[in-house]
């Protein structure tokens, strides 16, 4: 087996695992997320799919923030609720993800030999808004992750890491399965 495919079943089982307990809002996500974001890094490394190496770096960091938001990030340092976005936050994370998606695909196209700099910049930006919004239980969240995911597949299949693809082929499900999920976990406050 070679390197690619070793790290392609591990770093999909490792984020499978991480995403069933993210839809429990099981606490245990965290750990299995950071593991797969090392293992995700250096695949994507090794295949020059530049963006997504560098958004598994954010993960890291985004891993360990939200294990710590959702301890110690609700009131008085309790444990974080589900909450809704709101109108306000909603339209500052739309100009983020707009600028953010052009700035990277010129960085791709002018700096990297990316094949694919659009889908790269898009998926890139969709999973940093989704993380930080997972990071702070939003239950938007899931919204984001299934655009990214419908993107994901495609683009993993044209970069040859099948296992990659039918993961996030089946992370679409687990999207909606993850929103259904936290709704029924009655939602309380929204965010500001």
């Amino acid at each position: 087996m070679t390197l690619t495919n070793s790290f392609d079943w591990l770093g999909s089982a490792l984020s499978l695992c991480s995403t069933i307990l993210f839809i429990r809002a099981d606490i245990r996500a965290w750990p299995f997320g950071l593991a797969a974001t090392l293992i995700n890094a250096i695949l994507y490394a090794h295949l020059g799919i530049y963006g997504d190496m560098s958004l598994e770096a954010c993960y890291f960091f985004a891993m360990i923030y939200g294990w710590y938001a959702w301890l110690h990030g609700g009131r008085n340092h309790s444990e974080l609720n589900i909450s809704h976005v709101s109108w306000q936050h909603a339209a500052i994370l739309i100009a983020l993800v707009v600028f953010g998606m052009w700035g990277i695909e010129h960085f791709l196209k002018a700096d990297t030999n990316s094949q694919v700099p659009y889908l790269d910049s898009f998926t890139t930006v969709i999973s940093l808004t989704a993380q930080w919004l997972t990071c702070r239980k939003i239950m938007e969240s899931w919204i984001l992750w299934f655009a990214a995911d419908v993107v994901y597949t495609g683009l993993f299949i044209y970069k040859g890491i099948p296992v990659h693809a039918a993961v996030h082929a089946f992370y679409l499900l687990l999207a909606i399965i993850g929103y259904w999920r936290w709704w029924k976990l009655k939602p309380t406050d929204f965010v500001n």
